[in-house]
């Protein structure tokens, strides 16, 4: 599969951030590919976007939680039910993951004012290395280890054809972002996503309506390494 290059999208890289992430190991497979890759700048804008949003939330509902934990008494022990509680708030949240396993391991004398500085740290050292992270990608971006796509042709008939079995019109445009490339330089290109829902189950509509050679499902990655 080294003759074909990789196109990718926004799930590789938010994978790639977040610690984790269920995309994670499969994401540092894929960026270590020895395949030529490629993204846009379409891809960049919304990895941007998705990363400050996921970035907010975070610092919203765990700060929130710790601002509830004043109405405790410090020396008051947090127990299975506090536990429980953190956890829910935290569930959609993309620093789940890394609570979880920092509240599985808490000795059961945990204090509240204990687990108040231990998920202020713990805050700081996910922060830190999400934006090392950001910047390894960026860095890889801009030494041009993976080149980034600006599309300057609209494709109308091939974004009416992608509209009619895409739901996300975000995801229509980084499509075209592909096939733009794929016309341009006539590589084989393959199309890396981690949406199965939207993107995958309609790799024949996509491959039959672009250049795009075929839809490859993160998970490949995973499973094989850098495939």
């Amino acid at each position: 599969m080294n003759d074909i290059c990789l196109f990718l999208e926004t799930s590789v890289f938010l994978g790639y951030a977040f610690p984790d992430d269920r995309w994670e190991l499969a994401a540092k497979a894929c960026l270590a590919a020895l395949q030529k890759k490629y993204t846009s700048q379409t891809v960049e804008n919304e990895c941007s976007k998705k990363m400050d949003y996921s970035i907010r939330m975070i610092q919203q509902e765990l700060l929130g939680f710790l601002r509830e934990l004043k109405s405790k008494r410090g020396s008051d022990i947090f127990d299975e039910n506090g536990r429980e509680r953190l956890l829910d708030k935290t569930r959609e949240l993309k620093i789940w993951p890394f609570l979880k396993s920092v509240v599985s391991d808490l000795d059961p004398t945990t204090t509240y004012i204990a687990l108040d500085d231990r998920l202020r740290e713990l805050l700081h050292e996910f922060l830190v290395e999400v934006d090392d992270r950001r910047t390894f990608i960026r860095t890889r971006i801009n030494n041009l280890d993976i080149e980034s796509w600006l599309r300057v042709d609209d494709y109308g008939t091939v974004q009416k054809q992608l509209r009619a079995a895409i739901p996300n019109p975000d995801d229509v445009e980084i499509l075209l972002d592909a096939h733009d490339l794929t016309c341009h330089y006539k590589l084989e290109l393959a199309f890396v996503t981690g949406d199965w829902k939207d993107i995958k189950q309609h790799e024949s509509q996509i491959t039959g309506s672009t250049g795009i050679k075929r839809i490859m499902y993160l998970a490949e990655f995973e499973h094989h390494g850098a495939a």
